[in-house]
């Protein structure tokens, strides 16, 4: 868990390879609701910002607004359950 004080913009390619749980101060908010992104993942241009990879299966990212590159979650392992 992040917590409140993860703000910020995390920049460049992410690869998860491991079923963690990453919580930041508007996790648990539906998108469209939130008043302002504070927690961005953004890639680069081309690139995909976060990579899923085997080990990474139950994994849970809430609260984070992706923004840039191309393509914001791409599993190479298995299919990906939102909510």
């Amino acid at each position: 868990n992040l917590g409140p004080d993860a703000a910020g913009t995390y920049t460049g390619q992410i690869t998860l390879s491991k079923s963690v749980t990453l919580l930041v101060a508007q996790s648990g908010a539906d998108a469209c609701g939130r008043i302002a992104s504070e927690s961005i993942i953004s890639g680069g241009a081309g690139l995909t910002s976060l990579t899923l990879i085997t080990g990474s299966a139950g994994a849970v990212i809430d609260g984070f607004t992706f923004s840039g590159g191309e393509r914001c979650i791409e599993s190479t392992s298995g299919p990906m359950r939102s909510h």
